[in-house]
């Protein structure tokens, strides 16, 4: 069991963990940093409510609200966007707890 408010913070976790680490691309001389960002769509409801594919399909649908409104944030339903970066200010040493 999962409360909407559990369910935000770990989705704003996952969000802000994968932005503090670029995708690092290295050839023989040299190494390209690439920013990384992750959209959340999710959806919470009671025990028993809908079946798997109704909750994937609601789910899918906040993923993508949450891209259609510039990506790299977070949407569960009914409730709208949950977070959106403006600037991203991040200490790539951090790591997800």
């Amino acid at each position: 069991d999962t409360s909407l408010d559990m369910a935000e913070q770990v989705a704003e976790r996952l969000r802000q963990g994968v932005c503090r680490k670029p995708f690092v691309i290295k050839t023989a001389d040299k190494s390209i940093e690439v920013p990384v960002s992750v959209s959340v769509g999710g959806v919470l409801i009671e025990k028993g409510s809908l079946t798997v594919d109704e909750v994937l399909r609601l789910a899918d649908e906040q993923l993508y609200k949450a891209k259609e409104a510039g990506r790299n944030c977070t949407y569960f339903a009914g409730q709208g966007r949950i977070a959106v970066p403006e600037k991203l200010d991040v200490d790539t040493e951090d790591n997800l707890e």
